[in-house]
């Protein structure tokens, strides 16, 4: 299912362990206006803040396909293979977009594990590149904007920095037009948030009792899941046998 008039939305949230990432990610996945999500979640972090059963098999994820918040977790299917994982889970992410109208959102952390600056798994490279077409949005979350390599880097169009002093992720967010003293002066879970146009979105703390996401401000409101009306998407190539 095409979707022309999506318009693109890729999210980059970095910062150092400890200062709020996760947080304010979790923020933005309940605020954020989309009718499925999908969250890769092999260190089952997402499914306890979120409450939610996690989806560990086929069976698992048409089920939580039905609920519109599908928490994938890939030790079952792929056994100390998280890299192995993302890649079926983007794989049946976007066979289900492909059938699913409506806006749609695709969140992963540590993206620094999957990615380096020459290579980009396929499936990932699909969910990021084309996601727009099938309506969905992206927001990745990693300990810094140069272990994702150039590629993914020129992909993002709203970027969520926290504290940073090394010079190298200085640099390329005074490119994307963050001043690198404020940047290197923000307390700890302060944050500021840009996007490509240069516009600054906000500014401030993303304490865990009150972290700010797209809704401008206000709490994150305690995730309902709503029913989807999904029907069984066709499982990706990719899939193993469970």
């Amino acid at each position: 299912m095409n979707q022309l008039n999506h318009e693109a939305s890729v999210v980059g949230v970095f910062g150092s362990q400890g200062c709020g990432k996760t947080t304010w990610t979790s923020a933005y996945i309940a605020n954020h206006p989309a009718r499925l999500r999908f969250i890769y979640d092999p260190e089952h972090e997402f499914s306890a803040r979120f409450k939610l059963r996690p989806a560990r098999t086929p069976r698992g994820l048409d089920e939580a396909l039905a609920t519109g918040w599908v928490c994938y977790q890939p030790e079952v299917m792929f056994p100390n293979n998280d890299e192995g994982g993302l890649e079926f889970f983007a794989a049946w992410s976007l066979a289900v977009c492909e059938r699913v109208p409506g806006t749609k959102l695709f969140v992963f952390d540590e993206a620094q594990r999957y990615l380096s600056p020459n290579v980009t798994p396929p499936n990932l490279r699909t969910v990021v590149n084309r996601g727009r077409r099938r309506g969905l949005d992206v927001v990745f979350i990693s300990r810094s904007p140069m272990e994702c390599g150039p590629k993914m880097r020129r992909e993002i169009t709203e970027v969520v920095t926290f504290h940073f002093t090394e010079p190298g992720d200085l640099d390329w967010l005074s490119a994307y037009g963050f001043d690198p003293e404020r940047v290197s002066a923000l307390p700890l879970h302060g944050r500021i948030v840009r996007d490509r146009f240069g516009r600054e979105k906000y500014e401030g703390a993303a304490s865990p009792s009150g972290a700010v996401g797209r809704a401008g401000g206000a709490p994150a409101p305690k995730p309902r899941p709503q029913p989807a009306s999904i029907g069984r998407p066709a499982q990706p190539a990719t899939a193993p046998e469970a």
